[in-house]
């Protein structure tokens, strides 16, 4: 039931899972603001230590610049031009991830680079490839990891932003804290790989069992013999109306004329035939700002959501039209005796319950039962 399950949730799956990329990339921007706010606090409050306790082997403007100005303007302006590439608005969600998360990567590789006398530091390139496995996409973490593995070679091999580490470290010593570093990375790759698989086996048995509950509670709601929803359907459809009051809502009641002589005359089974051709008939017209119904017997009803008065009163005409000539394109008797449809049409004022709607639409159907193709509003 398209109308009803579009009045209980705003979005579709897929736009529900744009919003929620969307809310994972805001917050792994403020995590990218934090982490460089966290390690200029860190790398200040460490200067005031190293200074107080006159550890420091260069000059207080060396260290100044070589610790806390290059490196803090470097963070900053990874923070600037990711933001600047995040208001890009022709770039895709996924394309929009990938920024902040190599932003992060970026800034992981200054804390790195600038601290390598520190080897557990390479540590923190776990961070940005974590943080990816809340996207579920295999290939952005998979890029998360080249990128950081990569970063992380260059920060401890290629990089001597402190000179104390060739006085207090062997190259041999180096290397094997390296290759420990590179094994965490990869576990944690491994780990979020996992994680991701998991997930998606999660909401795919999730996306399942939901189907098949809509889907149960679709055929409940629906009609056998015409494929329209029923009286169960048009009462839910009326509980969302009433929590969810709209301009522009029109009731149409329908009733077929001389049902009961055709039954009598034809039989039921030939009843049926027109309680189908109407259905078809209605169905036809169905969209997502119109529902139709069969309540009973020969009486049908449509729900208008948006609609004005001229349009209703025009598809009206139409499903009276298109009623008649199926009639005749089955050729199940000839021009004189082509069976019409009383119709009532009623609209949703302020004030009035669905109930009273429904009511008000039905007498004035059955003001005009009887009369040949028409209809009272």
């Amino acid at each position: 039931m398209e109308r009803i399950h579009n009045k209980k949730t705003s979005l579709t799956e897929k736009a529900e899972y744009r919003q929620l990329i969307k809310k994972w990339i805001k917050i792994h921007f403020r995590i990218l603001w934090w982490l460089t706010f966290i390690g200029i606090a860190a790398e200040l409050l460490i200067s005031i230590l190293v200074w107080k306790e006159q550890l420091a082997s260069i000059s207080l403007g060396h260290y100044a610049l070589k610790y806390l100005i290059i490196p803090a303007s470097g963070s900053m302006l990874v923070v600037v031009l990711c933001r600047f590439f995040l208001s890009r608005k022709k770039l895709q969600e996924i394309q929009r991830a990938y920024i902040v998360t190599f932003a992060i990567s970026a800034n992981c590789f200054i804390l790195a680079s600038v601290h390598n006398v520190f080897y557990s530091i390479g540590c923190i390139f776990l961070l940005p490839i974590f943080l990816t496995s809340f996207y579920g996409d295999y290939r952005l973490t998979t890029s998360a990891y080249g990128i950081t593995f990569v970063l992380l070679i260059i920060s401890q091999v290629f990089v001597t932003w402190d000179t104390t580490r060739l006085d207090n470290q062997t190259r041999e010593l180096a290397l094997c804290n390296l290759a420990i570093v590179l094994v965490c990375l990869l576990a944690g790759y491994g780990i979020c790989i996992f994680i991701i698989y998991y997930e998606k086996e999660r909401q795919e048995l999730f996306y399942e069992q939901m189907i098949e509950i809509r889907e149960n509670k679709d055929r409940a709601n629906k009609d056998e013999l015409t494929g329209l929803y029923n009286r169960r359907g048009l009462k839910e459809a009326f509980s969302r109306l009433e929590y969810n009051p709209e301009k522009g809502i029109y009731f149409v009641m329908i009733d077929i004329n001389k049902m009961k002589t055709v039954n009598d005359t034809y039989g039921h089974g030939k009843g049926d035939e027109i309680l189908k051709f109407l259905g078809n008939v209605l169905c036809s017209y169905n969209s997502d700002k119109q529902m139709s119904f069969r309540i009973g017997g020969d009486e049908f009803c449509i729900l208008f959501y948006e609609h004005s008065k001229s349009q209703v009163e025009t598809i009206c005409r139409k499903i009276q039209e298109s009623f008649k000539m199926k009639q005749l394109e089955e050729k199940l008797w000839n021009d004189e005796n082509v069976i019409s449809v009383s119709i009532g049409i009623a609209e949703l004022t302020e004030g009035m319950s669905a109930e009273e709607l429904s009511h008000l639409a039905d007498q004035l159907m059955y003001k005009e039962k009887g009369k040949k193709a028409s209809f009272l509003i």
